[in-house]
């Protein structure tokens, strides 16, 4: 299939919620985009970042218990639903992501992870390049790896039978010029000659 097709139907759940008149086509005001409370970044104490995707019922609610919110107060803010509550629901959540990040902030990042360690309240940390390259699941993974002392992504997909090479470091301009010119027939000295002459780089 061609990829156009797949990620043109990544778009059937935003289509359908705006047939519904559940999204609009400006940033920042739909559920998914930042406007719910019960989806979006926060900051820590310790001026890092979370990640709250509670979106479904049973997450919120975890999410409320551990941060020691009340439900009652959030309750309206709950879900998506028709679009004539989700339009109610759209008034509240301006007040609601106050009182989250309120909550989020009197803890350090590492409190929040300990906290929602385990849980299905969908809150993780905000990593960047190299926690996430150190992240215990990359590591058993081996998603990222070293090349020429940089950090790469490891080749994927991974198959059992056809296994990827390495990803290895850029060749220096000329590093193969004199493997080439021996194939072609030239002897030792005409390619040390070319080499004198500036044609070839240096051995590598």
């Amino acid at each position: 299939a061609a990829m156009v097709d797949g990620a043109a139907s990544f778009l059937a759940t935003t289509i359908h919620l705006r047939n519904e008149g559940l999204w609009r086509d400006r940033p920042g005001e739909n559920f998914l985009t930042g406007a719910a409370h019960y989806y979006d970044t926060y900051e820590t104490r310790d001026g890092k970042w979370i990640a709250i995707g509670s979106i479904e019922p049973q997450f919120h609610a975890i999410m409320l218990e551990k941060l020691g919110l009340s439900r009652e107060i959030f309750r309206l803010g709950e879900g998506v639903g028709n679009s004539d509550y989700h339009h109610r629901v759209e008034k509240v959540w301006p007040g609601l992501k106050k009182l989250l990040a309120e909550a989020v902030a009197t803890h350090t990042r590492a409190e929040l992870e300990t906290m929602f360690d385990g849980t299905d309240a969908c809150v993780t940390p905000v990593l960047n390049l190299d926690e996430a390259a150190a992240h215990p699941h990359n590591l058993a993974r081996g998603t990222f790896i070293e090349v020429d002392g940089l950090m790469q992504n490891a080749p994927a997909p991974r198959f059992s039978r056809s296994v990827s090479p390495p990803p290895r470091p850029s060749e220096v301009p000329g590093q193969d010029g004199a493997a080439v010119l021996e194939t072609l027939g030239y002897a030792a000295a005409e390619i040390e000659r070319f080499r004198q002459a500036g044609v070839l780089g240096s051995p590598p």
